[in-house]
């Protein structure tokens, strides 16, 4: 992070946690802004923005630099895990290589050759998606709405209709 970047999140801190802020000096403000950016400076800005928020979701009490580079790690860790397994369960799942297979087919008939998007590991070109709001269904949040292109809920329907 630079010192910039450092000094939006201690404005988020400040906005959040007011007290925290309250009878301090120039001073103790400069020394608080280089010692954050020095400690942060070999972490990416937007995790850290995610660490943060998820750390004001949880605390009343504003965190401290060791609580943000734990929640950067565990962050980062919890996606390097969720990518292994996903590749450990591929190499051995039948039904994950025919998936494999069935998304590329789809990408080979809609066209690999523009901009592609991701959904459900299943990459559609952004240029010929139309999009169309559908309930998800089940969902723990009710009544919240994902949209889905033509491709993509005919490859839901699909989907839902084999299994």
């Amino acid at each position: 992070m630079t010192q910039q970047e450092v000094n939006q999140l201690l404005l988020l801190m400040k906005a959040n946690y007011a007290y925290a802020f309250k009878g301090m000096s120039q001073e103790e403000k400069y020394l608080l802004l280089n010692t954050w950016t020095l400690t942060l400076e070999d972490i990416d800005a937007n995790i850290v923005m995610i660490a943060v928020m998820k750390l004001i979701s949880k605390s009343k009490w504003m965190p401290t630099v060791a609580e943000i580079r734990e929640a950067c790690s565990n962050i980062y860790y919890d996606a390097v895990f969720e990518l292994e397994q996903l590749k450990f369960i591929s190499s051995w799942d039948p039904n994950s290589q025919k998936n494999l297979k069935q998304r590329e087919d789809l990408r080979k008939l809609i066209g690999a050759t523009e901009h592609l998007r991701k959904f459900d590991g299943a990459e559609i070109p952004l240029m010929r998606l139309i999009e169309r709001p559908v309930i998800a269904g089940n969902n723990s949040r009710e009544g919240t709405f994902s949209m889905l292109s033509e491709a993509e809920y005919a490859y839901q329907a699909e989907r839902e209709d084999r299994g």
